[in-house]
């Protein structure tokens, strides 16, 4: 048995097959068998196959995992169960790595990909038209969204008080302008965080309320406290960094 010590194994030669993982939970991905005498079976981790539709994984659905890759010569053969697994492991040269409990991913093709970016599920959707039907190009109609959404979601009942949106256009809006705080505060709107994302990705417009919880020293430092105490949690080695942090209000 191989041991592996990475925390990630990025199985990388899936990013030459275009990530085959599209078939069913039990048998993701299963080739052919063939007569060859190198033989690969990864086991012993969590193998996500990332085969969640956009649609599963808004609803929070539990990512798909598979308990086997079997690679034959430079080729992903097999993803699935153990019990699929066993028509590769009767023959020729077998090589079992334990992944010793660490994750296992498929690779990553695109590799500009905003990784962090993936809360953008989850935000209202304010894009223009046509790339929304309707789309949002007023800011009248960007307001009452995101009052909408929230109450369709059931904010209030769920003490959610921030509201994430993503795709406004200013190019596009009646105002030919970025929403000022203000705009984002008025009605019931100033009851919430409100932040919404430019549909660049690379800047964001945030209401007063927003604003004043982010640059309150409280709110920052009790932020930081919690990031640091899961990086302790995770590695202990960080232990006396992150207390020395916090002591130090982060500095």
């Amino acid at each position: 048995m191989v041991s592996l010590g990475k925390k990630f194994l990025v199985y990388g030669i899936c990013t030459m097959l275009g990530s085959p993982f599209m078939v069913t939970p039990s048998t993701v991905f299963a080739a052919p068998v063939k007569n060859s005498t190198e033989i690969t079976i990864y086991e012993g981790g969590t193998i996500y196959t990332m085969q969640e539709t956009v649609s599963e994984v808004s609803r929070n659905i539990a990512p798909k995992k598979a308990e086997v890759v079997v690679v034959e010569g430079d080729k992903i053969v097999y993803v699935g169960d153990k019990a699929g697994a066993s028509a590769y492991n009767t023959r020729g040269k077998i090589k079992f790595v334990n992944l010793n409990g660490n994750v296992m991913l498929p690779g990553f093709v695109d590799s500009h990909s905003h990784f962090p970016s993936a809360v953008a599920i989850q935000s209202i959707d304010v894009n223009p038209t046509p790339i929304s039907e309707p789309g949002i190009d007023t800011l009248k109609a960007l307001q009452d969204k995101l009052l909408a959404k929230a109450k369709e979601r059931g904010y209030k009942e769920k003490n959610i008080n921030w509201i994430q949106a993503f795709g406004y256009d200013d190019t596009m809006l009646d105002i030919l302008a970025h929403p000022s705080q203000e705009q984002l505060s008025e009605g019931e709107l100033g009851n919430y965080n409100v932040h919404i994302i430019h549909i660049s990705g690379h800047m964001a417009v945030t209401n007063t309320k927003a604003l004043k919880k982010l640059f309150d020293e409280k709110y920052i430092q009790g932020a930081l406290t919690t990031v640091l105490q899961k990086q302790a949690r995770i590695s202990p080695t960080n232990k006396a960094v992150s207390a020395k942090l916090v002591n130090s209000g982060g500095q």
